[in-house]
């Protein structure tokens, strides 16, 4: 008897255990410890769950994780500790910041945020997202209609990564992503459409910008006084009248391996910089190809510059660059130069390609006074050559 007794309470014991956690699914979530923190919930209708997420962010503690349920919510967000901040449904679960600041805003280091449509920041200097930290995740986001939609502000080693950023809005938003100050940041995999300047680098070093794309911007990646930062395989496409990259008063940056077609301006416009590398992009259907001025000591190599409707590559004041390797064909003027010496073009292919030198035209110009202004006068040709021209065209889309 006392054995039937024991057999009957292990097998209550066990179906218990198979049936409880089964239960336990369908029961909305409340708080909850885990090893690397508490489990925070706002929104749904679980006991103890917070309906403002500023007010679980301020209950939290370091290290914990706020789960925010789908819904609208106006709020704008402060973050001053280590958290995650996850939504449920990136398109469903809304942080409306009410046109008023940031709608969130970032102040310490070691931040996650996932899962989210952040939007309608304020439009005179607010951010969707704003970032003065460190070793922060931005992820899996959508982000709408902001003056700024992710603005890193002395911020470093930040991963800003697989968002959608759009403009749907009729206003005239100004930045996508605007790093100021910051560097070492990994801004990778985002859609980015219709805003004014997708991206802007302002004194910004040593970031990485990969893998992206820029759609029907007015403007799309632009450095100013930014060093050392790698732009590769983004692609660029249906730009309005203005440019693609532009590269301005920064040294030593890489731009490589990026796909820049179908733009109504500049593809690649180097201004006043030096040391710049311009390798293996595809550079092609746009209304200019890739203009190089004021600038000196630039590599321009393996790149395929073609059907551009006005120019494949212009130099101006430009001196000791290297144009080399590189397929230059079926554009309007496919290269000239202006004002531009020292400059070495050795071995591009030419289409049709040449048994002799390919002979490169250029003016030499002078400044006059023109009205209240000044003007540029061409006042003499003069010819460059690429003295052994390539007899085949290289293949720029399967080099490593």
């Amino acid at each position: 008897m006392k054995r039937k007794c024991l057999a009957v309470v292990i097998i209550l014991l066990f179906t218990g255990t198979c049936i409880i956690p089964a239960i336990a699914q369908d029961i909305e979530k409340t708080s909850q410890p885990t090893s690397s923190g508490n489990w925070l919930y706002v929104g749904g209708s679980g006991p103890g769950n917070y309906t403002r997420i500023q007010d679980a962010i301020d209950n939290a503690s370091t290290g914990d994780t706020i789960h925010v349920y789908s819904g609208i919510y106006n709020e704008n967000i402060l973050i001053e500790k280590t958290l995650t901040l996850e939504g449920e449904n990136k398109d469903t679960t809304i942080i409306n910041g009410g046109k008023n600041t940031s709608t969130i805003s970032i102040f310490n280091d070691n931040v996650q945020i996932m899962g989210f449509t952040i939007t309608n920041s304020s439009w005179n200097w607010g951010a969707g997202v704003t970032i003065n930290a460190n070793h922060c995740k931005i992820t899996n986001n959508v982000i709408l209609d902001c003056d700024c939609f992710i603005r890193l502000q002395s911020a470093y080693e930040n991963t800003i990564e697989n968002n959608n950023i759009i403009r749907q809005a009729q206003a005239w938003l100004k930045y996508g992503i605007k790093l100021e100050h910051s560097e070492n940041n990994h801004i990778i995999k985002n859609n980015i459409t219709n805003i004014a300047y997708s991206m802007q680098l302002e004194e910004s070093n040593g970031n990485t910008i990969s893998n992206n794309i820029f759609t029907r911007n007015q403007g799309s990646i632009w450095l100013i006084k930014s060093h050392n930062n790698s732009l590769t395989e983004n692609t660029i496409t249906l730009t309005d009248d203005n440019f693609c990259f532009w590269i301005q008063e920064s040294n030593n940056n890489l731009i490589m391996k990026n796909y820049v077609y179908d733009n109504e301006g500049i593809g690649i416009w180097i201004l006043d910089s030096q040391g710049n590398r311009i390798q293996e992009n595809q550079i092609n259907n746009n209304l200019y190809g890739m203009s190089i001025e004021g600038s000196i000591f630039t590599l321009v190599k393996h790149n395929e510059i073609t059907n551009n409707t006005n120019y494949g590559i212009y130099l101006k004041t430009a001196y000791v660059n290297l144009i080399t390797k590189n397929n230059i064909f079926d554009n309007g003027q496919n290269a000239l130069f202006r004002n531009a010496w020292l400059n070495h073009w050795w071995r591009n292919y030419w289409k049709p390609h040449f048994l002799g030198p390919k002979i490169i035209k250029g003016t030499i110009f002078k400044v006059v006074r023109h009205g209240y202004g000044f003007e540029e006068v061409d006042i003499l040709t003069v010819y460059k050559c690429d003295w052994h021209p390539s007899h085949n065209p290289y293949n720029i889309a399967e080099m490593s």
